[in-house]
């Protein structure tokens, strides 16, 4: 617990000094921006706000509910899902600033965008960890009545799924209407793979209270299993965005952003919830076996 608690502290601190360098960068621009400007800025103040919210919470409940030895509860939790899922966000974010900047380094790429994009990626890990937490106690409920349909790899598909869409509108409506290069899709696909390890890492260790070579080999499964399939996503992505961006050719501006976005984090996010649901799938079937 203490780990987690320091961690939530550095990420408190980093989300502190993008907010401010968010900002510091936005201030001088405020009263000349058009209608149409200020979407992008409103979500990037949600994202702010979400993420500081989420850290918040986090420390509170790391400093008022410790954990005790009697009270184990080996079941996935939204608190889990909510504090992991930030985390899960914060090094994704980290990895692909550090990565887009490095990538640009020689076209005169300033540090604006660094902040804006590990604080997304805070915001965005956060609402899928809660989505994806959400979707595995649901079916894992209705997993009385079909458990070949309802279990916690589709109840993590189904809750990435819906938490991605959400996540990604709120990514296309901010980075969408910037100029300059796009981030790569395979350094997307790859950071969030590997961030959202930690929401599986957590939910082993806290909620299940696992031991650490059964959580290794159900995080193995699970990132070999997904890396495969966020490949192919990744590969095909493109063609999927050029069709739905050719049907959306005719609606507002806006609009297509927001869909664009969706399309992007409704892809991740299923991916995501894909692989939470099955390292806690294997990491049930090691238990039982």
């Amino acid at each position: 617990m203490l780990l987690r608690k320091t961690i939530l502290t550095i990420i408190l601190a980093l989300t502190t000094l993008s907010a401010l360098l968010l900002l510091y960068g936005a201030l001088p621009f405020l009263e000349k921006m058009s209608l149409e400007e200020y979407l992008p800025v409103s979500a990037k103040a949600l994202a702010t706000l979400i993420a500081a919210v989420a850290v918040l919470l986090g420390l509170r409940n790391e400093g008022h509910n410790p954990r005790t030895p009697d009270a184990p509860h080996r079941a996935p939790s939204i608190k889990s899902g909510l504090y992991s899922g930030l985390i899960s966000g914060a090094v994704a974010g980290v990895i692909v600033a550090v990565g887009y900047y490095v990538a640009n380094r020689d076209y005169d790429v300033g540090w604006a965008r660094i902040p804006i994009i590990f604080l997304y990626g805070t915001a965005s890990g956060a609402l899928l960890g809660v989505a994806i937490q959400l979707g595995i106690l649901l079916f894992s409920y209705l997993a009385q009545q079909r458990p070949i349909v309802f279990n916690e790899v589709t109840g993590g598909m189904a809750g990435g799924l819906v938490g991605g869409i959400l996540a990604g509108a709120l990514g296309g409506a901010i980075f969408y209407p910037m100029t300059g290069f796009e981030v790569d899709r395979w350094l997307l696909f790859a950071a969030s793979v590997l961030g959202i390890s930690v929401l599986v890492l957590g939910t082993l260790l806290y909620d299940y209270e696992g031991r650490w070579y059964d959580i290794f080999a159900s995080l193995l499964v699970s990132l070999v299993v997904t890396v495969f399939v966020a490949g192919i996503a990744a590969f095909l992505y493109p063609m999927l965005q050029g069709a739905a961006f050719q049907r959306l050719t005719n609606w507002d501006v806006t609009f297509v952003e927001l869909c664009g976005g969706a399309i992007i984090g409704l892809l991740l996010g299923t991916i995501l919830g894909l692989e939470v649901g099955i390292g806690l799938r294997v990491y049930l079937l090691v238990q039982r076996s």
